[in-house]
C-alpha cells in the first residue's frame, strides 16, 4: 500500500510540475554540458555531432590507403601487411582489418593503451613488428621439431602411426604429424587436451595392439616418453605467450598506422566542425571534475534536485565520474535531494562500449556508503516467468561459482510474484 501511495504522489508531482521533470540519456545530458562549456573546452561555437562511427572510420581508412606510394612509412607497413595475409592464405585485402582496429579510436576504454602504443616511433614500430613475427613463429617451429623427432623415433623402431591407439584416424601418433604444420593456438590446445593423445597422456595407454605393445613400451622407455615430456613441458611454459602474440600480431600492422588514422581524423573533424559522440565523456572529464557544482548548474541554467539513473549496470566509470560532481551537494547534505541508481548486473550487455558492472557492485555503493537493495517481489511478470528466472539464474550461479564477482551477482536474486 505504501509503495502504491508513493507512486501516486510522485506521478502527481510530475504532472503538476512537468517543466521541472527531464528524461535524458547520459550522452544527451553530456552533450548539453559540452554545448554550454564549448568555449572552455576549445570547441567551435557551432559544431555538429557525428554518430556514424562506421562511415567515419571507413572514410579515414580510405584516405590512408590513398597515401600509399606517397608516404614511405605507410607504404612499407601496408605492403608488408598484404604480403603477410597472402602468406597466411587469408586474402590480400587489408582495409577490413584496419577499419576494425581503427574503431578502437572511438572506444572509451582504449584511450590510455592507445596513447602508450603511439609513443613508438616509425622505425621502432617496424622493428617491433619483426620482433613479434619471430616470437609468433617460435612456438610452431619448436613443435614441428618435436613432431619430426617423434616420427623419426617411431620409424626407427620399425613402427607406424597405425600401431598406436586410434591408428591413423585421429590416433595418438597422428599428433606428431599434425604439429609439423603451423596452426592457430586453438588447434594446438585441442591436439594436447582432447582425443586419443590426451587419453594416452592421462592413462598412459598408447596402443590397443597386443602384438606391438612390447615394441611401443620399449620405444617409450628408449626416448619417446622423454621426448613427449619435454614437448609437453615446453607447451605448458610457452603456449600462453604464443596465443597472446599470435592474436596480437594479427592486428599489429593496423595498430602501426593508427596514429596516422587519428591524425587524418583530427584534420577532418576540424575542417568540418565535427565532434564525435564518443568524445563527449573524455572532453569534459578533467574540466567538470575540477569545477564547483554550483557553477556547473549556473552554466546549465537549471538545477536538478532528484536524480534517477536507470540501467546503471551499463554505465561506464568515466560517465559516473563526470556525473558525480552534480551529486556532490546532495551527498554532502548541502542541498536537499535524492539519488536513485537502478540496475541489474545480470543484464549488463554494454561492456563493449565501456559498461562496467563493478561500478554497480562495488564502486558506487562504496562511494555512497549504502547497501544495495534487491527487489524481492516482481510486480509485472507471470508466475511461470519468475519461476523460470529463479531456476535459470540458480543454475548459472552453480556453473560459474569460481568467479567471485559472478557469484556475488547471482546471489540473492530470487523473486516472488506479487
Amino acid at each position: 500500500a505504501t509503495l502504491s501511495q508513493n507512486a501516486r504522489r510522485t506521478l502527481g508531482f510530475i504532472l503538476h510540475d512537468y517543466a521541472n521533470f527531464a528524461v535524458s540519456t547520459i550522452d544527451a545530458f553530456t552533450y548539453r554540458i559540452i554545448r554550454n562549456f564549448s568555449k572552455d573546452l576549445d570547441l567551435p561555437s557551432k559544431f555538429d555531432v557525428e554518430t556514424d562511427t562506421k562511415a567515419l572510420t571507413q572514410r579515414m581508412v580510405d584516405q590512408l590507403m590513398d597515401s600509399i606510394g606517397r608516404d614511405e612509412y605507410i607504404t612499407r607497413i601496408l605492403i608488408h601487411f598484404a604480403e603477410e595475409k597472402l602468406r597466411d592464405e587469408s586474402g590480400w585485402k587489408i582495409e577490413t582489418d584496419i577499419v576494425s582496429v581503427a574503431a578502437e579510436l572511438f572506444k572509451e576504454g582504449s584511450s590510455a593503451p592507445l596513447k602508450t602504443l603511439q609513443t613508438l616511433e616509425a622505425d621502432e614500430f617496424i622493428e617491433f613488428i619483426e620482433f613479434m613475427k619471430v616470437e609468433r613463429d617460435a612456438y610452431p617451429e619448436r613443435m614441428a621439431e618435436f613432431g619430426a623427432r617423434a616420427m623419426e623415433l617411431i620409424r626407427g623402431a620399425g613402427l607406424s602411426v597405425d600401431d598406436f591407439l586410434g591408428k591413423s584416424r585421429g590416433g595418438v601418433a597422428t599428433v606428431f604429424l599434425k604439429i609439423q604444420q603451423k596452426h592457430a593456438p586453438g588447434k594446438y590446445h585441442d591436439f594436447f587436451t582432447r582425443g586419443k593423445f590426451a587419453k594416452a597422456l592421462s592413462e598412459d595407454r598408447w596402443t590397443s595392439s597386443k602384438t606391438r605393445a612390447k615394441d611401443i613400451e620399449s620405444l617409450l622407455a628408449n626416448g619417446l616418453r622423454a621426448l613427449v615430456d619435454e614437448m609437453m613441458a615446453y607447451h605448458e611454459e610457452h603456449f600462453d605467450t604464443y596465443m597472446t602474440i599470435f592474436h596480437a600480431y594479427q592486428n599489429i600492422h593496423s595498430l602501426a598506422v593508427l596514429r596516422q588514422i587519428e591524425e587524418l581524423l583530427e584534420v577532418y573533424k576540424e575542417q568540418h566542425n565535427l565532434v564525435h559522440i564518443s568524445e563527449f565523456q573524455n572532453r569534459i572529464s578533467e574540466f567538470i571534475q575540477s569545477e564547483e557544482t554550483d557553477y556547473i548548474y549556473w552554466r546549465l541554467g537549471e538545477r536538478f534536485q532528484h536524480y534517477l539513473l536507470d540501467e546503471f549496470q551499463d554505465t561506464s566509470v568515466l560517465q559516473w565520474l563526470n556525473l558525480a560532481p552534480l551529486f556532490d551537494n546532495i551527498l554532502s547534505g548541502v542541498q536537499d535531494g535524492t539519488l536513485l541508481l537502478v540496475g541489474d548486473s545480470k543484464q549488463a550487455i554494454y561492456r563493449w562500449r565501456g559498461g562496467e558492472i563493478d561500478l554497480m557492485e562495488h564502486i558506487a555503493p562504496d562511494k555512497l556508503e549504502v547497501e544495495p537493495q534487491v527487489l524481492g517481489q516482481n510486480f509485472r511478470s507471470m508466475e511461470y516467468v519468475v519461476d523460470f528466472n529463479n531456476r535459470f539464474f540458480g543454475a548459472v550461479r552453480n556453473l560459474l561459482d569460481q568467479n567471485a564477482m559472478v557469484k556475488q551477482i547471482y546471489t540473492g536474486f530470487e523473486q516472488a510474484v506479487r
